[in-house]
């Protein structure tokens, strides 16, 4: 007599092989969603401390009288700043000079447009010259000071928000808040 497997214990083995198997396929693609949404994470996080790290580093060249916070869009919070900083060379009375972009007279303002954050040249009419975009998918920017004018601290929260392709109900959606010393007197 051969020996030879039933047909209810074939069954049962391509049962348990076919569980086995969703489950590892169900691992799988979880584990594929979680490196999705890390990743996009991993990016807002990225885009709001690269935006953080270009206005910080602007911003603590300046001087607690060369800066203001503006409410542009009349919400009580402080959603622009304009401020100027040192420019590389001295007036005829060896004083600072102070402007934006080797122009003096000239500010540098940072404002959230729609969805982007830009940083805009501003004549000394407050005219826009010149705009670069710092970052996509902004929901929110704001200012606010402390301390000024002897110790200056400048708070700026960022907060990015973006929506999953995949899942159009999901969001995703990242708040930061650094503060920079104005060291400039």
């Amino acid at each position: 007599m051969k020996k030879s497997f039933t047909l209810v214990e074939m069954m049962m083995a391509v049962s348990i092989f076919t569980v086995v198997m969703g489950m590892v396929f169900t691992t799988l693609k979880l584990n594929d969603i979680y490196r999705y949404n890390v990743g996009i994470q991993m990016g807002l996080y990225r885009q709001n401390k690269r935006a953080q790290d270009t206005i910080g580093r602007e911003l603590r060249l300046s001087a607690p009288d060369k800066f203001s916070l503006i409410d542009s869009d009349g919400d009580s919070a402080f959603d622009t700043i304009r401020f100027q900083i040192p420019l590389p060379t001295l007036d005829d009375e060896y004083n600072i000079r102070w402007g934006a972009d080797s122009t003096e007279g000239y500010y540098i303002q940072y404002k959230l447009d729609n969805t982007y954050l830009k940083r805009q040249i501003l004549d000394s009419g407050f005219s826009w010259v010149s705009e670069r975009i710092i970052g996509a998918d902004f929901d929110n920017l704001e200012f606010s000071s402390s301390g000024c004018p002897d110790n200056c601290i400048i708070n700026i929260t960022t907060r990015v928000l973006k929506k999953n392709p995949s899942d159009l109900w999901r969001e995703f959606s990242l708040e930061v808040t650094s503060y920079v010393y104005v060291r400039n007197r």
